[in-house]
């Protein structure tokens, strides 16, 4: 039976020898291919499930693991051969051992690495086969049974918003103003900022006197894009990570009681701290964290601050935010077998 199903394998992966470089800045892993083979069979027949996975974003995906999964399995009489389904038990598991001591394809990646454009280099896949046998249903009935294809993985984003700086004077005389600029990997988890262009401080001495602090508002939106759901800390929908500002910028009123334009107010993140001069929040790991299900996204205001008295003799420059975000996320693929029933 193992030898049957390396062979079929085989033959599947014979037309992925050449393969186009693939990137979507809106996923990590995804699911290319998932289908029964074949598709419609006779009580009691042998027939596999095959999936095709591939990383088309742009970080290392960690700890993969991929699971066939479907109750019409439950009550199968079979012996314990390789691959097959037992009584009670479910689909073939995964394990970290070449062959675990069913004889089953282990089906649990350390890591998958991301396509490479200079290097016109495909994003890792993989391809995988579950070998199953149809139930036993009555003579004359033909039956769909639904079988689910589900891929686990540690992802990660990072983004980074460089906002440039100009004292009063200096934005009137400049010809060549700089914009803010937003970088951000590709990823089920997007960043997107948006806000003023540039932070004019106001350096008059009266002004400042009076104000020390000058200060801009912005606004972000963290949005799942994927074809999944984060699934991190047991929290369905929960993203983790940090947001530091760098360059002499402070959050005055940012994610703790920012205006949650999409989602209930977020809660003081558990952590805030000075690090290496910059400025670092740790967004909550609990059910007051940012949670982002199918196709959600988290808004809020974020109003940053600036000590005009030290830009007096800094005509310009650019402060920094950025984020690192991880998260463990999920994706599933749906496919039927049809089962025709025969005679005892």
């Amino acid at each position: 039976m193992r030898i049957l199903l390396t062979v079929m394998l085989m033959v599947f992966l014979a037309g992925c020898v050449t393969r186009d470089l693939r990137t979507d800045e809106n996923n990590g892993i995804t699911i290319n291919k998932f289908f029964a083979d074949p598709s419609s069979v006779d009580s009691g027949d042998i027939f596999h499930a095959y999936m095709e996975l591939e990383n088309v974003g742009g970080r290392t995906a960690k700890s993969v693991k991929l699971e066939l999964i479907s109750t019409a399995f439950d009550q199968q009489q079979r012996e314990n051969a390789p691959a097959i389904a037992k009584i009670g038990q479910p689909l073939p598991e995964f394990s970290f051992t070449p062959v675990d001591k069913a004889g089953n394809t282990p089906y649990f990646y350390t890591t998958l690495a991301p396509p490479d454009a200079s290097l016109n280099r495909p994003g890792e896949f993989r391809v995988v086969g579950w070998t199953l046998q149809a139930p036993f249903i009555p003579e004359g009935i033909i039956k769909d049974f639904r079988l689910l294809g589900r891929a686990t993985y540690e992802y990660s984003t990072s983004a980074a918003l460089n906002i440039p700086i100009y004292t009063k004077n200096e934005f009137r005389q400049s010809q060549d103003l700089k914009s803010l600029e937003a970088t951000s990997t590709n990823g089920p988890i997007k960043v997107l900022i948006s806000g003023p262009s540039q932070i004019v401080v106001n350096t008059d001495p009266d002004i400042t006197r009076l104000n020390d602090k000058e200060t801009a508002v912005y606004t972000i939106t963290l949005r799942n894009t994927g074809d999944g759901i984060p699934f991190t800390n047991n929290i369905n929908g929960l993203v983790k990570g940090t947001v530091r500002f760098s360059g002499g910028i402070t959050p005055v009123d940012c994610i703790n009681t920012g205006t949650a334009l999409e989602q209930p107010l977020l809660q003081r993140p558990s952590q805030q701290t000075y690090e290496s001069s910059s400025y670092v929040i740790t967004l909550p790991e609990n059910d007051n964290g940012v949670v982002l299900r199918n196709g959600e996204s988290a808004t809020f205001s974020c109003t940053l601050g600036l000590a005009r008295n030290q830009w007096i003799s800094r005509p310009f420059g650019t402060v920094t935010i950025t984020f690192d975000l991880s998260y463990l996320y999920f994706i599933e693929k749906e496919t039927k077998v049809s089962v025709k029933g025969l005679r005892a």
